[in-house]
């Protein structure tokens, strides 16, 4: 009967056996749906079923069992608000996860912009490209795993080419600076970090004296971004 149905929902409620429970409860519920307290009964158990699947980040299950709980009990103190949490987390997450991919898309198009400057041996701007790609790579969370491997994927190759980027670097300077040139340039460039800007400058306008403008202004360029 519909009392035994009850009573036994009530009994396996007590004792922690919810999933019992709402059987019993839901065999009272489909013949008399007017049963308020066992109607509130069951609105809570999907809200706690709610809160635990929130617990997990589990956001579309949470925001399935609140609105089973709303719609179940229209007067339930809790259950609308969590739906519209749930629904605003929903929207909140899924507008990171299109920033990521966005970050993602952005520098793979800046990634092939660097190679595409590298095959003219334009290593400086190259490694600008690679700088700002490496940003938007790093801009990628955890939160997203699949996206996250990816961007973490392509930061390794990233780097690879960077390193690629500055020995080219080094090997353009030494092509352009003749068998006579004085100073070690690759020793030059890589301790140029700790030589102060003018300094630096004159000693590469002294060396380049007798290149061409051209040249000079196109090394300039080359050693100042090897070192940011």
């Amino acid at each position: 009967s519909i009392e035994l149905e009850k009573r036994m929902g009530d009994l396996f409620y007590a004792a922690g056996e919810y999933g019992d429970a709402m059987k019993h409860y839901e065999a009272v519920l489909a013949v008399d749906p007017t049963r308020k307290e066992v109607v509130a009964r069951v609105a809570d158990y999907y809200v706690m079923v709610g809160d635990e699947a929130l617990q997990r980040k589990n956001l579309e299950k949470a925001l399935e069992n609140y609105t089973r709980a709303a719609e179940l009990d229209k007067l339930h103190a809790a259950a609308p608000a969590k739906v519209m949490e749930a629904e605003k987390l929903i929207a909140e997450r899924d507008a990171r996860l299109e920033a990521a991919r966005a970050d993602i898309k952005a520098a793979e198009e800046l990634f092939a912009r660097a190679e595409q400057l590298a095959v003219t041996s334009a290593y400086g701007k190259a490694i600008d490209f690679l700088r700002e790609a490496e940003t938007h790579f790093s801009a990628v969370p955890d939160e997203f795993p699949v996206e996250f491997q990816k961007a973490r994927q392509a930061l390794r190759t990233l780097y690879t080419r960077m390193r690629e980027y500055k020995d080219g670097v080094i090997s353009s300077t030494q092509i352009l600076s003749g068998t006579g040139f004085t100073t070690d340039v690759s020793a030059l460039l890589k301790g140029a970090a700790q030589v102060e800007a003018v300094a630096l400058q004159t000693l590469i306008d002294n060396e380049y004296r007798q290149q061409t403008r051209d040249l000079e202004e196109q090394l300039r360029y080359e050693i100042t971004n090897f070192n940011n």
